[in-house]
């Protein structure tokens, strides 16, 4: 029985709120309900968990007397801060009730750079580094033993197909993740060079690349010359081999090579387990747990990869022996020693290349070596790669008129009777020669065929789930957040067979503009999973190109394989180059183990190759030394020296540069060219795609994020525009743009609302940065900052500096940093020299200096009631300036773009030069020097960046991985002001729509006027009247002269005292 959709989506959007996506889209995707658990289902779990296997190879832990020789489990406190706050939150509670949830915000809201918080930290890694060393009481550890446990059903048609979830507690999952944290490197060491699940930065990748090279080189390279395959491609599957596993084969491996886990390892495995599982009416039921590793358990994974690597390390010297034997007697084989047989694991998945000679010798070595062990050959599952040409190597061998050879075919084909079986329709069973290709970790190898068919089948159920997540979820942005992090991710590790299965005359000369079937129908997907989320029509090609760019572009970053396919392929092949050269890398300052021979020949003659892998990174392997290679852009460089995660970060930022460049630039349509630079924003990418929406304030209502999304694309905003009519009579555009520019629409609101998110922004990132003790030195539009109008409010936010701060604070020469926002809406090109500035500088970056310009030389200045003396504008600047203030403009353009003087500030980029001002603005100039003068802080987020490093190391400031440093953080906030806000002005705008049937002229198209501007964005504010008439008690007050309906045309009558362009207020100094 399917679960109740509305429970899944209940569920699924809880988990999204928590920011633990992956969970949520197994919620929506699998049709996994949970099993109501009867007493025949209770024994197939029974079943699960076998008894003991009784080995006594291992007695229990040595006298206690030598634990004071054993180094001790020590985690400091900035070790367990880091480790909890990046586990993820919404996970199943334990059979006592607790939960990782009350850990991870715990160890969030401390700050170890204040003593009390640091006091708190290093309490919490003393317990976990208690617990680790098994120093707590027997009923602590017999509750450290006990697991609950929920079954999901796996097959609608088959109700005793259960997968069971073991769920332990939460103390005993934040312990094993700090401790694998801890011994990642080490166990790596120890697993190298069989298993490469642990610790191996790529160790997939690694295991699909060897093993795709060697099938290439003994399969299918001699059968497309017309020779038999000289190996076969073992992949073998265990069964249940968590549950089964030996424990007492754990516990003798730790104690000789990991002594200082032996009491963690045997306070867990020492005596038997229970699980606990809820029943059907209610009641709980106990299964005892006598072998095995529990599920849920980080550590039970390594465990169990521990155990599997004694059966490994025993046949591999056994493999060589019998090449070695081979070898002596004249057969060199096919590789001049024997066709020595290679073995590679992660985790449990085993994966052997083996000399035909050696198949049913290494199956039948291996189960000897596994059953006492717990590791049970599945034979439905385990499957022999004899060919790639669709035709068996089996009947070959055996029908050959050479005694060997006959022989050998008998040998192979009895391993395949034996070990690769499936079920037939009379109850026997019925050998499986795989002929084709076969699944290894996930990608295709063989024929490319059935890689073709591989591809197709994964881009359609990825396709299929993005519809369920269309259809199970209400809210846009979540639906957006999973399609992003999960199914589209569940492609991008197979971008790279796509370009190995491609003939290298065939591929691009450009590597970000990668076509094939995958390409073609991943747009397709993503171009319907869009317009069925944001409700927009298809997408056009330069919305298209967007999405695949990189956040830090300014796309949404969507995984795709025509930038993203090539590149994939380069680097993991890169890595495996590396890893072959220098030896594994398994962190700084750690030992690199080197890879043995059958891998490494494999990889060594990559100049040389004649397999498509090795031709094809040829191909590329010049261009991405250039864009790689720093200062020597070798290909020997790019190959073995140059860091894979700057690599990663290089092409990235290159591809959605030539995307730009190449592409988009090219074939962008009128109405999207000008508007390019601003639509592609990082600060809006970030808020649209990465925002913690486990901070609520993150999380958009659907109508601002369709909005601001389809504003981020350039899509059509209003349908069916034509027919309707801004109620101040103009034609109304399908982009929204009218919307945000007409003087029918105030903007106070989206004013105040930009107003308060950067106040807030600046009040978490300013202290950062020690320009600021405190967030209380912000201030929001505070009077008495001009001495003759002190009920003037310049400014809508600014910072109070204090000059007597500590050592290492931020020394600014101002008292105060003042900042007003103004809203640039119009594209009519800005006042400029047409032979210089057009030429050199953006539109857009034109039009939002000209702001800043109007607030440095704004229309009107004021006249004090009291004293009845009238300043004009400047003066009101020039006071400002006496008063040692600095001013800075935040100028925010259509789509959330901001002008250079802030920007300045914000991030360092250089301003733009001064505009020209008239000679009776002479303090306008002398302010708009000032905001960019050496004297004015600038780039805060990398000051912040850099203090934050030095002081808090790893930890996340934004309590996210997706916003680990405060740039990161305060550009998603920036962005999602400013893009939320310009959404929601653009959608309350709906309400100044009339219908017209008739259509508009298209001369009634109004946008570009500067009659558009709004005579209170350009002039003060004052203190409000009854604001002052309820609180001054009887107390003289302002009153402003000049409200703000009125017309510009008024505003040369503003004066109290006559005089033009000035307003009149009233008030004590």
């Amino acid at each position: 029985m399917a679960e109740n959709p509305d429970r899944v989506q209940k569920n699924a959007q809880l988990a999204i709120d928590l920011d633990n996506v992956k969970s949520a889209n197994v919620r929506l995707t699998k049709n996994a309900p949970v099993a109501i658990i009867n007493d025949e289902r209770f024994k197939v779990l029974q079943q699960l968990h076998p008894k003991s296997l009784q080995r006594g190879t291992y007695k229990t832990r040595r006298s206690s007397r030598f634990s004071h020789d054993r180094r001790k489990v020590t985690f400091t406190a900035e070790q367990i801060v880091r480790i909890l706050c990046r586990l993820n939150r919404g996970k199943a509670a334990g059979l006592f009730g607790d939960s990782l949830d009350l850990y991870i915000k715990c160890a969030r809201t401390l700050d170890l750079t204040k003593e009390p918080d640091l006091i708190k930290a290093r309490r919490l890694a003393s317990f976990f580094s208690t617990v680790a060393n098994g120093d707590v009481p027997e009923k602590f550890k017999a509750a450290l033993r006990k697991t609950y446990l929920v079954a999901l059903e796996k097959d609608p048609d088959d109700k005793l197909k259960l997968r069971p979830l073991g769920v332990p507690s939460a103390i005993r999952r934040i312990t094993t993740a700090a401790i694998l944290s801890e011994y990642s490197s080490v166990l790596a060491e120890f697993l190298l060079p069989y298993n490469f699940a642990v610790g191996v930065s790529g160790g997939c990748d690694v295991v699909i690349k060897t093993m795709q090279l060697g099938v290439d080189k003994y399969i299918s390279e001699p059968e497309a010359i017309g020779q038999l395959p000289t190996r076969s491609l073992v992949s073998l599957d265990l069964v249940n081999m968590f549950n089964a596993i030996s424990r007492e084969e754990l516990r003798g491996i730790i104690a000789d090579e990991f002594p200082s886990l032996e009491r963690f390892t045997d306070m867990l495995y020492e005596e038997h387990g229970e699980t606990y599982v809820r029943m059907g009416d209610g009641t709980w039921a106990v299964i005892g747990v006598e072998e095995g590793f529990s599920q849920g358990c980080p550590l039970s994974p390594v465990f169990a990869a521990l155990v599997l690597n004694v059966i490994l390390k025993k046949l591999q010297p056994e493999l060589e022996q019998r090449a070695k034997d081979r070898k002596d007697r004249g057969d060199f084989g096919d590789d001049r020693r024997g066709s020595i047989g290679l073995l590679m694991a992660y985790v449990d998945d085993v994966n052997a290349l083996l000399d035909h000679r050696d198949v049913k010798w290494f199956l039948d070595r291996f189960v000897e070596l596994a059953n006492p062990r717990g590791g049970i050959l599945n034979t439905m599952k385990t499957r022999i790669l004899t060919s790639t040409s669709h035709s068996s190597v089996i009947s070959k061998l055996i029908t050959s008129n050479d005694t060997t050879t006959h022989l050998i075919g008998m040998d192979l084909d009895r391993a395949v009777s034996t070990y690769s079986r499936a079920p037939s329709s009379d109850g026997a069973y019925t050998k499986v020669e795989v002929v084709d290709g076969l699944r290894v970790l996930g990608a295709p190898i063989g024929s490319p065929t059935f890689c073709a068919t591989f591809l197709a089948n994964a881009l359609q159920k990825a396709s299929a789930d993005s519809k369920k997540i269309l259809a199970g979820l209400d809210d846009v942005q979540s639906m957006v957040r999973v399609y992003n992090m999960c199914t589209s991710h569940k492609l991008t590790h197979l971008f790279g067979t796509d370009v190995i299965q491609t003939p290298t005359e065939l591929l691009p000369n450009n590597y970000f503009l990668w076509n094939s079937a995958l390409t073609k129908g991943f747009s397709e997907m993503t171009d319907s999973f869009l317009q069925g989320a944001i409700e927009s029509e298809p997408l056009p090609p330069h919305a298209e190109l967007i999405t695949s760019m990189s956040v830090k572009s300014g796309g949404l970053g969507l995984q795709h394989p025509r930038t993203c396919a090539v590149a994939q392929f380069m680097l993991t092949t890169k890595r495996c180059l590396q890893y072959c050269h220098d030896g594994v890398w398994l962190g700084y300052n750690k030992p690199r183990p080197t890879l043995p021979p059958t891998i490494t020949s494999l990889f060594v003659d990559w100049k040389s190759s004649d397999t498509r892998t090795m031709k094809n990174f040829r191909q590329y392997a010049s261009d991405f030394a250039d864009i790689c290679g720093g200062t020597s852009n070798t290909i020997d460089h790019f190959v073995y020296n140059s860091s894979i995660n700057k690599c990663k970060e290089l092409v990235r930022e290159h591809a959605a540069c030539m995307t730009r460049k190449h592409t988009l630039e090219r074939i962008a349509p009128d109405y999207v060219s000008p508007k390019l630079k601003s639509m592609l924003l990082e600060e809006t990418s970030l808020a649209l795609m990465t925002a913690p929406r486990l901070e609520p304030k993150n999380r958009m209502k659907n109508t601002t994020f369709c909005t601001a999304m389809k504003r981020k694309l350039r899509l059509v905003v209003i349908k069916d525009h034509h027919t309707f009519r801004c109620k101040c009579g103009a034609k109304v555009d399908p982009w929204g743009d009218h919307c945000l520019g007409c003087t029918k629409n105030h903007k106070t609101v989206l004013s105040n609302g930009c107003r308060d998110g950067i106040y807030e922004i600046f009040k978490r990132i300013l202290p950062v940065t020690k320009m600021i003790h405190s967030g209380t030195q912000m201030e929001k539009e505070v009077s008495n900052i001009v001495r003759t109008l002190p009920t003037l409010k310049p400014f809508d936010l600014s910072i109070r500096l204090n000059h007597l701060l500590t050592q290492g604070a931020w020394q600014v020469p101002f008292s105060r940093i003042g900042f007003d926002v103004i809203f640039i809406h119009s594209n009519k090109p800005a006042p400029s020299d047409p032979s210089i500035e057009t030429a050199s500088f953006n539109e857009s970056d034109l039009r939002l200096r000209e702001g800043e310009k109007k607030k440095f030389a704004r229309r009107t200045g004021g006249t004090n009631d009291i004293s009845a003396k009238t300043i004009t504008a400047d003066e009101v600047i020039g006071e400002i300036n006496d008063a040692n203030y600095c001013f800075i403009p935040i100028a925010v353009g259509p789509h959330g773009e901001i002008g250079s003087t802030f920007r300045r500030f914000w991030d360092g980029s250089d301003p733009l030069p001064i505009p020209n001002f008239d000679s009776k603005r002479p303090q306008a100039r002398r302010a708009a020097i000032r905001a960019t003068s050496s004297h004015t802080p600038w780039d805060i987020l990398g000051t912040a960046d850099r203090r934050w490093k030095a002081n808090r190391g790893g930890s996340l400031f934004g309590g996210s991985y997706m916003c680990a440093l405060p740039s990161t953080w305060a550009k998603q906030q920036l962005g999602l002001v400013c893009a939320s806000k310009l959404a929601d002005h653009i959608n309350a705008s709906f309400n100044h729509l009339t219908y017209d049937p008739r259509g508009a002229d298209e001369g009634d198209y109004i946008v570009d006027d500067d009659e558009l501007d709004e005579p209170e964005e350009l002039d003060w504010k004052w203190v409000n009247v009854d604001f002052l008439d309820g609180h001054n008690n009887g107390q003289q007050h302002t009153t402003p002269a000049v409200s703000a309906s009125l017309s510009p045309s008024d505003l040369g009558r503003a004066g109290g005292s006559g005089t033009a362009g000035t307003h009149s207020n009233s008030g004590s100094r």
